[in-house]
């Protein structure tokens, strides 16, 4: 079984300092990433000299070394070993870079969390949030349904997972009008149920990288020291080999994966398929000497279970999933079982109060 790499004390202990950051205001080079990823990543500004086109490069990568140390990293929400259903996820983002971007001052904690989003999901005052934003069995639509129900008249767009990936796959067919309502009457006519326990859907996010950036980071020469790359993240690894531990459990359905990013994902995936077959070590890396017989292992492991979005956008549609072995779209049949597989729980909750129902009546 994999090694969970967040280690909930250390988290913790960080979690404090951070809050005494916070309070006091005081400048800092305060850091959320992982020692071992420290030795992978430059996370030092850089002079911004050069001509625009490379000025311009420095300057979101300047912003990016802000946000990768002090943005709150988020990484595994759901049970991996559980989960039917997997969004794999590059990394999660900041919400207000441009103002990060024109603060001309050095950005100590304090000022990170007030221009981040005013003490919202980025600070906790008892200091026990932490850990659980970044990794947590809890499923991320029973977070954001959780919110909800805490903030009801929040905007629709707050449930960003529900509204931007997720809610098609609650609908049925012929499904009409605005967005906002149809997400609504999942809320009203699904989530709120007694009888549905949103806490069991069999889903989980992952994140490759799991520091914040405003887009998905673009500078590579600037990221990582030399050498270095996302299969050398200690915390990329990490999730990496989640999804090979799921698959390789024969007492289980094969899940589906659906990526974005997937180049990134496959190099690092199969970096530690080749260290498990014990075809290179750590300090190696998979090049095309060596590759063939990973290859092999890899295609036959996950040809029937990795998929990819169809386009730039993120919705969970039949028309937006398409297989990685066949480049087709999701056939509608392996739709309706990803639908059926992640409500699976209520299924069984339904089976098991029919027993009790007819155990009570002597049939």
């Amino acid at each position: 079984m994999t090694e969970n790499v967040w280690d909930n004390r250390a988290i913790e202990k960080l979690g404090g300092e951070y809050n005494k950051l916070y309070n006091s205001g005081e400048n800092d080079d305060f850091s959320w990433v992982l020692d071992e990823d420290k030795e992978v990543l430059n996370l030092n500004k850089m002079k911004v000299v050069g001509d625009k086109k490379e000025q311009k490069e420095i300057s979101e990568f300047n912003t990016d070394t802000v946000t990768i140390k002090k943005g709150l990293p988020s990484q595994v929400h759901g049970n991996p070993e559980e989960a039917s259903l997997f969004l794999c996820l590059f990394n999660p983002r900041v919400q207000d870079s441009k103002s990060i971007k024109k603060s001309k001052k050095n950005i100590n904690v304090k000022t990170y969390v007030n221009i981040e989003n005013n003490n919202d999901d980025e600070y906790f005052k008892n200091n026990d949030g932490y850990y659980s934003h970044i990794i947590d069995n809890q499923n991320i639509l029973a977070k954001e349904f959780k919110y909800l129900k805490d903030h009801p008249k929040t905007n629709i767009n707050k449930l960003y997972y529900l509204s931007h990936y997720y809610y098609f796959l609650f609908e049925t067919d012929g499904a009409k009008g605005s967005k906002a309502k149809r997400i609504k009457d999942i809320i009203d006519d699904t989530f709120s149920k007694n009888d549905f326990n949103i806490d069991k859907l069999r889903i989980c996010n992952l994140e490759l990288f799991a520091y914040r950036t405003e887009t998905r980071p673009k500078y590579k020469k600037y990221l990582f020291k030399s050498g270095k790359s996302y299969r050398d993240l200690k915390s990329s690894q990490y999730v990496a080999n989640l999804i090979i531990d799921r698959v390789k459990d024969k007492t289980k359905d094969k899940p589906v994966f659906i990526f974005r990013a997937y180049d990134e994902w496959s190099r690092v995936i199969k970096q530690e398929l080749g260290i498990r077959m014990e075809i290179i070590s750590r300090d190696e890396k998979l090049s095309g000497k060596n590759s063939k017989k990973v290859n092999k292992e890899y295609n036959s492991l996950f040809k029937d279970c990795f998929y990819k979005f169809a386009s730039r956008g993120g919705s969970i549609t039949k028309n937006n999933v398409k297989a990685i072995s066949t480049g087709k779209k999701i056939e509608n049949s392996g739709y309706k079982k990803i639908q059926s597989s992640i409500l699976e729980n209520k299924k069984e909750e339904e089976t098991k109060q029919t027993s009790e129902k007819n155990s009570q009546n002597g049939k």
